[in-house]
């Protein structure tokens, strides 16, 4: 079995995680879907935005905002990561951005709209946009959270 380095241990004990060896599986099981679409949420919220509601986060200013929805999630599968803690999972997602006036004028509300056809056009004159990627999961406490990698 694998040693661990004590600064891993420490770390694991910090952030309330299992320490296994790169070649054990985790303690815990996978994520599931519900698990995976939280913690990438959570993630969104912890890089400045807030959650409006559940699968909607917006980030804003005085006099603009813009807010991501995300309309489908699909978990498509984990396997333990290989080097460290967690699963390496992948996920299929769509998400629907749009922007929005803060400042309650009807110029706020024109620019907001002008915006909203901009991206419109950069989406194909699609309003979802789906994407498929694949991140690691980590076992925080009782919670998921995704890894900055």
């Amino acid at each position: 079995m694998k040693i661990i380095p004590v600064l891993s241990l420490a770390a694991c004990v910090s952030w309330q995680i299992p320490c296994v060896s790169s070649w054990a599986a985790p303690a815990y099981p996978e994520p599931s879907e519900q698990e995976m679409r939280q913690a990438i949420e959570q993630a969104m919220v912890q890089r400045g935005g807030t959650q409006t509601r559940p699968g909607e986060i917006s980030v804003d200013n005085p006099i603009n905002g813009m807010t991501m929805s995300i309309t489908a999630f699909t978990k498509l599968g984990c396997e333990p990561a290989n080097r460290g803690p967690g699963y390496v999972c992948s996920y299929h997602v769509k998400t629907k951005m749009s922007a929005h006036s803060n400042e309650g004028s009807r110029q706020g509300d024109n620019h907001a709209a002008a915006v909203n056809q901009l991206l419109r056009a950069m989406m194909g004159g699609q309003e979802d946009v789906a994407d498929t990627a694949t991140r690691r999961f980590l076992r925080m406490g009782n919670e998921w959270v995704i890894s900055r990698e």
